[in-house]
């Protein structure tokens, strides 16, 4: 039980921090100014990297290895050392 809500406390704590520092209305109205064919490509690319963890998470299934959907959309997400050189 607390292994499900140190995560999610941490998480909640990090989001109240978050909207402590930076005030939503300034956020909305930075939004209102920005060009949407730019949010809409990030809104794409966020889509096309989980959907990348889906589908690594059924292949790796396949292979026996038995991970949780949501490692396996971090694992494909998170950028290797190699790559970063």
């Amino acid at each position: 039980m607390t292994r499900r809500l140190v995560p999610l406390a941490v998480g909640l704590a990090s989001l109240l921090g978050l909207l402590m520092v930076v005030q939503p209305s300034r956020v909305i109205g930075a939004l209102k100014g920005a060009d949407l064919r730019l949010v809409g490509a990030a809104m794409l690319t966020a889509a096309f990297y989980v959907l990348e963890g889906a589908r690594w998470h059924v292949l790796l299934g396949e292979a026996g290895v038995r991970l949780r959907l949501r490692e396996s959309t971090l694992s494909s997400t998170t950028p290797t050392r190699e790559a970063a050189a």
